[in-house]
């Protein structure tokens, strides 16, 4: 049976290089990228910043702050107080990144142009949706209109999903902010800066395709040879319902709940932290009464009752006084965990949604919150098993009981009773909570373990679901060398710490080498690896030592880019300059530079996307929505200065700039174009927020004490006798919060447009 890396349940037929880039590199995969010098200044000056603060604080006491969380900041140091160090970031600043690109732009693309316009025809059809599998990492393809159904079946749960009128995120906010003034007294103000951070964006729910559990896939599977499946809309495919909210009006909230509530893990008797931590405490010696058993609780995260959940957090708060930050209180607690719980809002098919029961997979505090919920229900489950079968098999329960978030697993005596009757029992803990149990008396998987019995021993040995895709990281992929010299090691480095027996962990291996080899990498790269790998000893497999480094890291961070000059080096060779100034040197001997690396975007982040619009899967793509529009509030203050187009016509450029995305008043992030009402002059600018932007410049113009900009100096006496004294266009926006790299951004426009009433340096005041 091969292992499926494509699923197309459409009835279409993939072009032929798109189908080759997805089955040969999958979803991991990352194109070379372009050029982007943008950025690169951005992490440059982010990197002086660091300098700049390391100086700043270096001859200062350290302060006593017990912040759990702070917002970030944006302080930087000014010039002139280290000469020697002043110097060094001009020199890092001014480096001459285009020339430097010139040598090295023309490297080779790992994808030939056939290649990627064959991807390009796949991301371009509206009408198909493509998700990496909830397990197996395949790349599954799926008509939109399918996917559409299946999710409104999701949300179709009238007890789990109400549809809102509209969006109430800007209501949520509020009651955190509510929330923060009302415990004031328990929280820092860096706490309160944390948690009240207005930079917001609604979730989007989406749908992961859990091919495992089809039986039509399954069954099809067995007599396929291919790695690439067809099957038209297997109608039994189910979805894990994930709502993205990396940046959701409640996502500071939750993660600060996360880290308070973390340490109570400790306390949970049944608790598996991974696969590593399961080897080392499952029981190794069986009877001939003895059999295997795992559990899987259903939907955990949606059937979790909110107040069954509050209950569950009151009791380890209670219990365990010691564990709680400094004095934040248990009511503080429950009230933040309701607002998580009781007001998550998402979108979907552009309509909102309010979730009415159970935590979102996807929020920060969800593992850590259910898995205590858990843990409380399993309390009163030991006292189940000692009221029925008494205190001994009580104590010899709790020793053998294990779970990871929804998966448990023991290894039950059948003299004591039947398996079913211990599933009946686990079926008593709270009327939301279902349990499916499997069960065996020779194997059984959990996790990625398969447990086995052998002459009244346990033995452990790799378990991959059938539609495990084996879709590693493609050797010309566009990642760090290291990187990818690393992955046979550790992947050969896992088989080893899993498999005990020598004959199936050879095998096993023997397998990876095949897989990896169909990806790319070097023959003796692997092998070496694996000889590696084997000559461990499996006591420091099991029980790796944690490297510790005497100084704090210093941290280049740059996106991984061939194309990009390699500042680092230029760094790492010119550092020792600052060793001039007495104080730079004696600051930085407690550093060690290092190079960290983002990735830049795979093939995933590029064909997969959490929003979803019906009859537009691809929204990225209509060019018929990209345009600037103003909102229906007749009372909104920066409307009447906005001009709706879809198009640019620059005064000293005479290019046209399309405008690639749809914004109105309310954008966030974006880089934006003012008219002079009286003589058409431009000026360019950036901002987080356009309203409160707009207010600015309007307060700038009719207050002469407030005119930091030329911009407003000129508007205020050319547009005198204006009704409107300027316009104002959102043309670009920028897909992060980020100061800096939206100053960057601004920059480039300005050198590209050369807008007259650009004359002095930005303020901060944007």
């Amino acid at each position: 049976m091969a292992k499926p890396k494509v699923i197309n349940t459409t009835s279409k037929t993939l072009n032929e290089y798109g189908k080759h880039v997805l089955l040969l590199y999958g979803l991991k995969f990352t194109p070379v990228p372009k050029t982007n010098l943008i950025e690169l200044r951005t992490d440059l000056r982010k990197f002086c910043r660091k300098l700049r603060l390391i100086e700043f604080f270096a001859d200062k006491p350290n302060s006593k702050d017990d912040s759990i969380v702070k917002p970030e900041s944006k302080f930087s140091p000014n010039r002139n107080r280290d000469i020697i160090l002043d110097t060094y970031i001009d020199f890092l600043l001014k480096y001459p990144l285009e020339e430097k690109t010139e040598e090295i732009k023309k490297k080779p693309n790992n994808l030939n142009k056939k290649e990627w316009d064959g991807l390009q025809m796949i991301n371009n059809d509206k009408d198909l949706v493509i998700k990496q599998s909830d397990k197996g990492g395949a790349c599954v393809v799926m008509d939109a209109d399918f996917y559409l159904s299946k999710m409104l079946e999701i949300l179709s749960d009238g007890n789990t999903y109400k549809l809102l009128g509209q969006n109430i995120d800007n209501k949520v906010f509020k009651n955190i902010e509510k929330l923060t003034n009302e415990h004031s007294d328990e929280l820092t103000k860096h706490e309160i800066g944390f948690l009240t951070n207005p930079n917001y964006k609604t979730s989007q729910l989406y749908g992961l395709p859990k091919v495992h559990k089809s039986k039509l896939i399954n069954h099809k599977l067995k007599s396929s040879t291919s790695e690439y499946l067809e099957i038209t809309q297997p109608h039994d495919l189910s979805f894990r319902p994930i709502i993205a909210g990396p940046a959701c009006v409640t996502s500071k909230l939750s993660e600060f709940l996360d880290l308070i509530l973390k340490p109570y893990l400790s306390f949970i008797q049944s608790y598996v932290r991974d696969d590593i931590d399961f080897l080392d405490k499952i029981q190794r010696n069986v009877t001939a009464s003895e059999t295997l058993l795992t559990f899987d609780v259903v939907s955990m995260y949606t059937n979790i009752h909110n107040q069954l959940g509050k209950e569950a957090i009151s009791y380890w708060v209670d219990n365990y006084p010691n564990e709680l930050k400094r004095n934040i209180s248990k009511n503080f607690i429950i009230k933040a965990l309701s607002i998580v719980l009781e007001w998550n809002t998402f979108e979907f098919d552009g309509k909102s949604f309010l979730q009415l029961q159970g935590t979102a997979m996807g929020t920060k505090v969800a593992p850590t919150y259910a898995t205590l919920v858990m843990g409380y229900l399993e309390i009163k489950l030991y006292e189940k098993i000692a009221e029925k079968y008494g205190i001994n098999t009580r104590t010899n329960f709790i020793g053998k009981w294990r779970r990871y978030l929804d998966d448990c697993f023991i290894i039950w005596d059948t003299n004591i009773d039947t398996p079913k009757n211990l599933l009946t029992i686990l079926q008593t803990l709270h009327k939301s909570i279902k349990f499916t149990m499997e069960e065996s008396t020779n194997s059984i998987s959990f996790l990625d373990i398969k447990v086995i019995i052998e002459n009244n021993k346990i033995v452990t040995d790799l378990y991959q679901k059938p539609t495990d895709s084996q879709q590693y990281v493609h050797f010309k992929s566009c990642h760090p060398p290291h990187t990818k010299r690393n992955i046979p090691f550790n992947l050969a480095r896992r088989t080893c710490t899993i498999v005990e027996e020598n004959k199936s962990r050879d095998d096993k291996l023997g397998n990876l080498k095949i897989v990896l080899l169909k990806q790319g990498y070097p023959k003796s790269l692997i092998e070496n690896s694996i000889e590696k790998a084997k000559n461990i000893p499996l006591e420091e497999l099991r029980h790796p030592k944690e490297k510790q480094s005497a100084k704090e890291p210093l941290a280049f961070v740059s996106t991984h880019n061939p194309r990009n000059p390699d500042m680092f080096k230029i760094i790492k060779e010119t550092i020792s300059l600052l060793d001039a100034s007495p104080k730079m040197k004696k600051a930085l001997a407690k550093y060690k530079l290092i190079n960290s690396k983002r990735q830049p975007k795979n093939l995933k982040q590029m064909l997969t996307r959490a929003k979803f619009i019906a009859n537009q899967a691809n929204p990225i793509n209509d060019v018929d929505s990209f345009k600037v529009t103003k909102c229906q509030n007749k009372r909104c203050g920066t409307c009447p200065l906005l001009l709706e187009t879809s198009t640019i016509k620059f005064k000293n450029t005479d290019e046209i700039f399309n405008i690639k995305t749809k914004m109105d008043c309310s954008i966030k992030d974006t880089i934006y174009l003012i008219k002079c009402a009286g003589c058409d002059k431009e000026y360019i600018g950036e901002t987080s927020d356009l309203r409160s932007r707009v207010r600015v410049h309007k307060q700038q113009i009719s207050d002469p004490r407030l005119r930091h900009l030329y911009v407003s100096h000129h508007i205020a006496h050319c547009s005198i006798n204006q009704p409107i004294p300027f316009t104002i266009t959102p043309f670009f926006s920028v897909n992060r919060n980020d100061r800096i790299y939206r100053e960057e951004l601004e920059q480039h426009f300005i050198n590209k447009f050369a807008p007259e009433l650009n004359r002095d340096s930005r303020t901060n005041n944007k």
